[in-house]
């Protein structure tokens, strides 16, 4: 395999710099010479490598939303044709994961900035809107009896227990806090159980 040129090991280690000051600083409070201090480099060559301040945010959402698209088609790839709602419930609460990951301090700061950055703005809320649309999706094919809107809230809601269950992971292990958000989304799916109907063979 051939080795990956200079440029695209900066880039990985200027990102991942930014990525670090941005968990600890927020979009706006991670500075140029922070990264750079972070990377181990000197600040002229971000601009070298990546650009200014701008194209390090463009570059870093686009680093986590093209992850987040390869996470959800893997996802999809494996959940079973049976209870594919509760296994994605399974995946989002996996404690492991969300007890190591940036993700959510990562996804907290690009919304602050992004009430600030209209482009920014536009892309975070297509980026919520699709992960918003794929859970309907699968709640719809699993609950076909229910109501649309009756989905919509549920779906609404499992998200925003996910997000708060991973935002408390950086305070910390709280008991058995990130078992507990499972267990409210799983109870929060529950509802939609007398809607449901089994199509007859």
């Amino acid at each position: 395999m051939a080795r990956p040129s200079i440029k695209t090991e900066r880039e990985a280690e200027i990102l991942d710099a930014f990525e670090s000051c941005v968990v600890k600083y927020g979009v706006e409070g991670a500075t140029l010479q922070k990264i750079a201090d972070a990377a181990g480099l000197a600040r002229p060559l971000l601009r070298h490598y990546v650009g200014n301040k701008e194209a390090l945010v463009n570059a870093l959402v686009d680093r986590h939303i093209e992850e987040f698209d390869r996470v959800m088609v893997d996802l999809k790839d494996w959940l079973p044709d049976q209870n594919r709602v509760s296994n994605i419930i399974d995946s989002l609460f996996e404690q492991e994961y969300a007890s190591t990951t940036n993700d959510a301090q990562l996804m907290h700061a690009f919304a602050l900035a992004a009430q600030t950055r209209p482009d920014l703005y536009q892309r975070m809320q297509i980026w919520y809107l699709e992960f918003q649309q794929f859970l309907e999706d699968e709640i719809r094919r699993e609950y076909r009896a229910a109501d649309c809107q009756a989905i919509h809230i549920v779906a609404t809601g499992i998200i925003g227990i996910y997000h708060n269950a991973d935002h408390v992971v950086s305070l910390g292990r709280l008991g058995d806090f990130h078992h507990r958000s499972k267990q409210a989304a799983l109870r929060l799916l529950s509802t939609l159980k007398c809607e449901t109907f089994t199509e007859p063979v």
